[in-house]
């Protein structure tokens, strides 16, 4: 099954850096070697953490994909001023062990949406779609994988402090901190679940980190760093790449990131006034309480529970969200 784009670029996963394609890489690839070195740059996830730890017990029971390609989809939210929050919302798949997935999917497109529109948060606003959105949610959870989901409140991210020189080597601060956000959420998720030698194929959504060559180029740079940090093996290649315009089946698995996301998104701004998020939350639309619902189901599709990443101060809080609580704080 081919899922990547022409656009996509394959690369070994070995070294950081290795070639310098014009000054800028040259200057990007100083910065971010220099503020590693000395210890300002760190993972997010460093070993002993709390949330390492709450992490790992969260995910005790995820057994790594034994599939010779794996791939992963993901779309996110919040980028708009109004949000509070930004979600980042990850799909890994088997495809190779997910027969009863693309058996259902089929017989969903013949009778459900056979005109090959695609399921999106936003496009949910179409009565039609709205409609088999319970179906369509039916249809995932009979893929082999696991869904993670990653919300921070803004407008601080993760890396603020570290990223304000980016704008002085002529780099927009806040997207390359979102690029690396999302590069390193999904280097921790490879190395969680990827095995030796594997094919990895990451299909990402239209948008700012792969918007022109030039970009796409800068985020393989920096997608090096955080490989670097997780993953414990070799793998045969990487790619990334935009999905294919038109392929219904990758639309279909991009649609379950985008769909819990936006979902996701809604869910925490109706919610953010208290410390304890209950639900049904009284303002939530229809398609929101379908997915959050539908998002407290374990079938063969497993969802990681979302994390939440608050900062106060110089703390991170991080809490993991259930669907009637949030849990105590955790402190990295």
């Amino acid at each position: 099954m081919d899922a990547i784009a022409c656009a996509s670029t394959v690369f070994a996963v070995s070294g950081m850096f290795p070639n310098m394609t014009n000054g800028n890489d040259q200057k990007l690839a100083d910065l971010f070697n220099g503020a590693v070195a000395e210890g300002r740059f760190s993972p997010t996830f460093c070993m002993g953490t709390p949330l390492q730890r709450r992490i790992s017990r969260i995910c005790a029971s995820i057994q790594r994909l034994p599939t010779d390609t794996m791939f992963i989809y993901s779309d996110y939210s919040g980028q708009h001023k109004s949000s509070s929050y930004e979600v980042f919302s990850y799909l890994v798949v088997d495809p190779a062990s997910s027969f009863c997935w693309f058996r259902n999917q089929s017989a969903f497109r013949k009778h459900a949406l056979p005109d090959g529109r695609r399921m999106s948060f936003k496009g949910l606003n179409d009565k039609r779609k709205l409609d088999v959105l319970d179906d369509f949610l039916l249809c995932a959870d009979k893929i082999n994988g696991v869904c993670f989901t990653f919300c921070m409140k803004k407008p601080d991210l993760f890396y603020g402090k570290d990223f304000k020189q980016l704008k002085d080597i002529g780099f927009k601060q806040k997207i390359m901190e979102r690029t690396f956000i999302k590069a390193e959420l999904a280097a921790y998720i490879i190395g969680l679940l990827s095995s030796s030698f594997q094919h990895v194929n990451w299909i990402t959504d239209h948008d700012e980190m792969i918007a022109n060559e030039s970009l796409h180029d800068d985020f393989l740079e920096l997608f090096r760093i955080p490989l670097d940090w997780y993953l414990p093996h070799l793998l045969r290649e990487i790619s990334i790449g935009p999905p294919k315009l038109g392929e219904v089946m990758e639309e279909d698995f991009l649609s379950i990131p985008d769909l819990i996301s936006g979902a996701m998104g809604e869910f925490l701004a109706s919610a953010s006034s208290s410390n304890r998020i209950i639900t049904p939350v009284p303002s939530m639309s229809r398609k929101s309480e379908s997915i959050v619902s539908w998002m407290s189901h374990r079938d063969n599709l497993y969802k990681v529970p979302p994390i939440i990443f608050e900062n106060d101060g110089d703390v991170t809080q991080v809490r993991h969200l259930t669907f009637d609580s949030i849990e105590e704080n955790w402190i990295i």
